[in-house]
């Protein structure tokens, strides 16, 4: 008798992505491995991370099969579990971003080639389409061109939320280290999350928890996209659930899974509550995929090392040395994350990996900015706003007396906030201080004390006069006289 936590297993691809079992279950070889819920429960997880290294992933043609690390994330609330898939995979994809599109379609609005890729998705045929949205944060014309596409995944005829790379990932080896947290929970959110069959967008109702999912690949971070799930299904990252690895590679029946060989080491597993970092050490197969067709080649399965689990698939030796039965444990241990170091590096910089405590703090520069991302390049002094149809992303102002500013790219701050590379266009937003600021004359000269607002001259402030609302967001206050056209005159950041 299973029990309450281990019944989730019974059909873990079925409750996963809400994907009927046949689409697995011709000419596939895989087996799922789960952490063991007898060594792994604890409540309130709120992020996961663990690392891929890729030393082979084979996408050549003649013949081409599909190879898929069919891993997910799990999540946990008062109705039930859901899941969201992280994939890596030997076929790429080309469309157009927001589209809804299909690789059956005729001609395919999604098209497939031989490459290195990864993608998420989160796909569940019985949920309505308001109940789940996606939002990509990174920039879809910068490398490696992560796009969004609401797909008729294998023709199952509802719509997966699903984030592609469309240009190639360089070629083994290569590292990915996977990220996700938690980042919020909204009531209705705005904004163009979900889209229908038809493709007409739908808007999200009810309670969501923003997870964030983020990618490393190789020596770049990207902050690749939130997913809003419904907090009934998504609360928290399953308690004893929280990583699902799964092997799907094709060919099986056809005992060619030699046609592209591919192993990935899985390490530095973690789930953490916020406070506490628990390692992801006990495993155990669960499930191997029951080809209708027959189970002819054995040539895939994993194996351990002290550290990691690998994935393997193609090699001769795999049949004797890797295991994909149900029922066979892996114990593995993580490496603890080192003690906190204080230290002086060569070129001057202070590192602390603890908590800083100080009686004061004296710093050359007279701003606190942080690291924000942007739809486009910006300069420092630029006036910027958010961006209305992307959540937490920021361009250059355009309107007077916009009620969207934000605030000032900063030019030298003194106190840096978040970390730069996360992912797209990055800039520091001043967020407090004095700072040198874009300005116009549009509505007239400036002189010291003025308050200013955002002009039509982009990225620029401009006095506000008699005639601008007093609902005018304020940059902050004049410390210098401007009467040039244009110019940068040092401003002290007011609040909003």
């Amino acid at each position: 008798m299973l029990d309450g936590k281990r019944r989730f297993w019974v059909v873990p691809l079925l409750v996963m992505c809400a994907v009927p079992l046949p689409v697995f279950a011709y000419n596939t070889a895989g087996s799922m491995l789960h952490v063991d819920p007898a060594e792994f429960d604890h409540p309130n997880l709120v992020s996961v991370t663990w690392t891929t290294e890729i030393s082979e992933y084979e996408h050549r043609l003649d013949p081409f099969r599909y190879r898929i690390e069919f891993d997910s994330v799990g999540f946990r609330g008062s109705a039930g579990v859901a899941y969201v898939c992280t994939m890596i995979q030997n076929v790429g994809h080309e469309f157009e971003n927001d589209i809804v599109g299909s690789r059956d379609a005729d001609p395919p609005s999604i098209v497939e080639f031989p490459a290195l890729g990864i993608y998420f998705s989160s796909l569940r045929a019985d949920w309505p389409e308001e109940k789940h949205g996606v939002q990509l944060l990174v920039n879809p014309s910068d490398p490696p061109r992560f796009g969004r596409v609401f797909e008729d995944v294998d023709s199952l005829g509802y719509i997966g939320r699903n984030i592609y790379t469309r240009n190639p990932l360089p070629d083994p080896p290569l590292t990915i280290v996977w990220t996700v947290n938690r980042v919020g929970v909204v009531q209705d959110p705005s904004g163009n999350l979900a889209k229908n069959a038809a493709g007409n967008w739908v808007p999200l109702q009810g309670t969501f928890v923003v997870w964030r999912f983020c990618a490393r690949i190789g020596e770049a971070d990207y902050t690749v996209a939130d997913y809003y799930l419904p907090m009934e299904y998504a609360e928290y990252i399953f308690d004893c659930d929280p990583l699902v690895l799964h092997q799907e590679y094709f060919g099986s029946s056809e005992e060619i899974l030699d046609a592209q060989k591919c192993s990935v080491r899985f390490s530095e597993m973690w789930a953490s509550d916020g406070q506490t970092s628990y390692p992801l050490e006990e495993w155990m197969i669960t499930w191997r995929i029951d080809d209708e067709s027959g189970n002819l080649d054995n040539r895939f399965g994993w194996t351990s090392d002290v550290s990691g689990l690998i994935s393997r698939v193609g090699h001769e030796s795999d049949v004797s040395e890797c295991k994909r039965d149900p029922g066979h444990t892996f114990s593995i241990k993580m490496t603890p994350p080192t003690a906190a170091t204080f230290r002086v590096t060569s070129e001057g910089y202070v590192l602390s990996d603890g908590v800083l405590r100080a009686s004061a703090f004296v710093s050359g520069f007279a701003d606190v900015a942080e690291w924000v991302t942007v739809t486009a390049p910006v300069e420092p002094g630029d006036v910027v706003e958010l961006n209305p149809d992307r959540p937490q992303v920021y361009q250059l102002s355009t309107n007077p007396c916009s009620s969207l500013v934000a605030g000032v790219v900063s030019t030298e701050p003194g106190v840096v906030l978040g970390e730069d590379g996360a992912y797209g266009q990055r800039a520091l937003l001043a967020l407090t201080g004095i700072v040198p600021v874009k300005v116009t004359n549009e509505s007239g000269p400036i002189q010291p004390g003025d308050l200013l607002v955002s002009s039509s001259t982009p990225g620029h402030a401009m006095r506000r006069s008699g005639s601008n609302p007093c609902s005018c967001v304020l940059i902050g206050k004049a410390l210098e006289p401007m009467t040039s056209r244009t110019g940068v005159i040092l401003v002290l950041l007011t609040a909003h």
